[in-house]
């Protein structure tokens, strides 16, 4: 399993904005090949927002920036103030 987190800056009281992001990127993921779930967060205050999603593989993960990639512009338009910023980690159960 692989975990994709994205985090981005919108400008301060960016919520609406941002929960819109979430829906159209919950909409856009769900149906990708290895797509486990996903969970998206943010603080209105300081305009940070992002979202962690889980895929049965390395390269499930990273084929979402392909599928995805240029929309996060067209949602949010003038209000991004970072590019979004992608990472891709392997995920770890303890064991015990």
């Amino acid at each position: 399993m692989h975990v994709r987190l994205v985090t981005l800056k919108l400008k301060p009281g960016s919520m609406s904005t941002a929960a819109k992001l979430a829906d159209h990127a919950a909409s856009e993921i769900r149906g990708l090949k290895g797509f486990k779930n996903v969970t998206f967060f943010g603080n209105s205050e300081t305009g940070e927002y992002g979202s962690l999603s889980l895929w049965e593989t390395q390269e499930d993960a990273e084929a979402v920036s392909k599928a995805t990639g240029l929309q996060i512009r067209d949602v949010v338009g003038d209000l991004l103030a970072e590019r979004p910023r992608v990472r891709i980690c392997e995920v770890y159960g303890p064991k015990g």
